[in-house]
């Protein structure tokens, strides 16, 4: 998972060292981030923290590597370094000639979100075409590993005809949910959210259970299925179902810090015949 709040970027931040406190937290359960950047970047976890206080700064190349552990998109990742460089700027004059070239990002940003009205909340219409198939959000979380790059690694992932696969990043990407760089296919980090109450939240289950019916015929060896009827006291309905929402929670916390190179799908089900 990108490490970064859905509900801020980059953008949000006039020098690095405060964004990297915001986004490297020592407390909540982002806890230990800071450890692995040092692991990542084969430096001391101090020499971060003496970083984010002011007290060193970080080398361009240093700021590289730290944008990639982010799992920043191109953009996001030359903003960085801008916000680096300006602050390592030994002059007045260099600081200003920073400055411009980050205030001509901000304004562009500006001016782009202006013109597409671009919201988190995706439009009725898009929500229902977004759901309408399992593989949107299979091709929309394919876009956000390092080693997918363009339409035809995806097919090569879902063995789906290429032709589908372009009009899902069509879609995609005219919904802002991924966007096209110089370096491939990658993802915007605009949350998608499906209410429960939403009519299509039987339809979204719906096509996941299609797909595992699928994937049950492959019989691979990696894979784990489980089926099971048992017959328990009523009473302890509760108590069952509450061990099953606590696996679910602790499971979201691994995905949370797992920074991502490949996707699964979870199916759990648990009713009363």
């Amino acid at each position: 998972m990108n490490y970064i709040n859905e509900m801020k970027d980059v953008f949000d931040f006039k020098n690095y060292q405060e964004y990297l406190k915001w986004v490297l937290p020592v407390k909540g359960e982002e806890r230990g981030v800071r450890s692995k950047l040092a692991l990542f970047l084969d430096c001391r976890v101090s020499h971060i923290t003496q970083v984010i206080q002011g007290q060193s700064h970080m080398g361009l190349e240093m700021a590289q590597k730290t944008a990639e552990f982010l799992r920043l998109s191109h953009e996001e990742s030359h903003f960085f370094l801008l916000l680096v460089s300006m602050e390592r700027a030994g002059t007045e004059a260099l600081k200003k000639y920073f400055q411009k070239q980050i205030d001509e990002v901000l304004s562009a940003r500006s001016n782009i979100k202006q013109r597409l009205r671009i919201t988190d909340e995706l439009t009725s219409e898009q929500v229902m075409h977004y759901y309408s198939s399992w593989h949107y959000s299979a091709v929309h979380l394919l876009c956000s590993l390092p080693e997918i790059k363009t339409a035809n690694d995806i097919q090569n992932r879902l063995r789906l005809p290429l032709e589908k696969i372009k009009e899902s990043i069509s879609f995609l990407s005219d919904s802002n949910i991924v966007v096209q760089t110089s370096e491939g296919l990658n993802t915007t980090g605009r949350r998608i959210h499906l209410e429960a109450k939403s009519k299509m939240i039987s339809k979204h289950h719906t096509n996941w259970r299609v797909k595992t019916i699928e994937e049950l015929g492959l019989a691979k060896p990696e894979s784990l299925h489980f089926s099971a009827v048992y017959s328990f006291a009523r009473k302890d309905w509760d108590a069952i179902k509450e061990s099953f929402l606590k696996s679910i929670k602790s499971s979201e916390l691994i995905i949370e810090k797992s920074p991502e190179d490949m996707i699964g799908a979870v199916c759990v089900d648990f009713y009363e015949i």
